[in-house]
């Protein structure tokens, strides 16, 4: 990662709360991605998830994929990266090492798949781009998977983003473009994209655990105090309730898949 420091200290010490109260990826969605892992070529080779966190995206596949398929969680966060690998503990032909997206610990050719799950928006994703091309057998997929706020459809969500902005938090990132960078890379062959829309059923404990696992929220926490910001959500939570304790909550899952070319 390009200053990477910087970039890490969200991430420091808040393992546990991320684990717990980030979004898992729809069942059908990650179905046909890994459907798309396992149709030849290329003939084995690991599966890398690059900035693979407390390995949310990762257990989801090992589940998914055939146990004799090894996969390997690349994550620099080093707490992030020792709650993940504790995780999987039981789990077969699973691990998890520190690194980075722009020197992957992995040797030429090594790769069946790289994977990159709504971490890629951090990398210097050119440096990140060539090395996946590096890594990859012939055949073999780069996939860049994502979610994001539905703010165009979700009305809480829509109310959430008010409330972060009213509270003067820091503007998320600009998404980047990526179907235009990978049709740039002559690494790569024809772009799948993929986009699914949820409603995520969510307790308000749910949605106040989301909230505060994102960075912008801690801002906002840092300058108006823990109890403040979780009573705030709590009452944003209450305004778009559809049932006792339960609203939805509006996310868009996507993914661009590619193949290394020979």
């Amino acid at each position: 990662m390009s200053g990477i420091g910087d970039k890490l200290r969200h991430y420091e010490g808040v393992a546990k709360v991320y684990d717990e109260f980030r979004p898992t990826y729809p069942t059908s969605f990650l179905t046909r991605l890994s459907d798309a892992l396992t149709a030849e070529p290329p003939t084995g080779g690991t599966v890398y998830d690059i900035g693979a966190g407390t390995g949310i995206f990762t257990r989801q596949l090992r589940a998914l994929l055939s146990a004799t398929m090894p996969i390997v969680g690349v994550e620099p966060a080093s707490d992030m990266c020792a709650h993940a690998a504790a995780s999987v503990a039981e789990l077969p032909n699973i691990r998890f090492v520190n690194g980075a997206a722009e020197h992957l610990p992995a040797e030429d050719g090594a790769g069946r798949a790289v994977l990159a799950a709504t971490a890629a928006h951090w990398f210097a994703r050119a440096q990140f781009y060539g090395e996946a091309a590096r890594v990859l057998r012939p055949g073999g997929v780069l996939a860049i998977v994502q979610y994001f706020r539905d703010k165009e459809r979700s009305p809480i969500v829509q109310d959430f983003l008010g409330y972060l902005l009213d509270n003067d938090a820091r503007r998320p990132p600009k998404r980047p473009d990526y179907l235009a960078e990978l049709e740039a890379r002559p690494e790569f062959g024809p772009i799948e994209q993929v986009t699914d829309l949820q409603n995520l059923p969510l307790s308000f404990s749910q949605f106040v655990g989301l909230a505060l696992s994102s960075p912008t929220t801690r801002d906002v926490v840092d300058r108006l105090g823990q109890a403040k910001v979780e009573g705030d959500l709590m009452a944003i939570a209450r305004r778009h309730a559809v049932g006792e304790d339960r609203l939805a909550y509006g996310m868009v899952f996507q993914y661009f898949l590619t193949r290394r070319v020979s």
